[in-house]
């Protein structure tokens, strides 16, 4: 269990250190918010209203596209062989690997709450 923390630590810090992991992850969700404000600013239904459908398109552009992305930076960089090397399990690395892409989608989704 400790081993699990540690990497999702440490998959939280190399997600921090990609710029396309942080432009899927934090910038398209904030254009997806620009978006449905040009499009509902004038109907009489409040945005607030459509926060549902806005979050939904976020986690699915999150889960979509930062995902994938931060796997293939990783695998480039050669972080995934470096894995192999230690002695937790696989299934270790890849909880954590979407543990961590769902506290980002969380933290996505409470900026565009905010």
């Amino acid at each position: 269990m400790n081993g699990l923390r540690e990497h999702l630590g440490q998959s939280l810090r190399l997600h921090f250190r990609n710029r396309m992991a942080l432009l899927y992850g934090y910038l398209f969700p904030l254009i997806f918010l620009v978006a449905f404000w040009v499009l509902y600013r004038h109907e009489k239904i409040p945005l607030i209203r459509h926060m549902g459908e806005l979050l939904t398109v976020s986690v699915l552009g999150g889960a979509c596209f930062g995902l994938p992305t931060t796997l293939v930076s990783e695998r480039e960089r050669g972080v995934w062989r470096r894995y192999r090397l230690t002695p937790l399990p696989t299934w270790a690395f890849v909880v954590s690997t979407a543990l961590a892409r769902y506290v980002i989608i969380l933290s996505a989704g409470a900026l565009q709450l905010g």
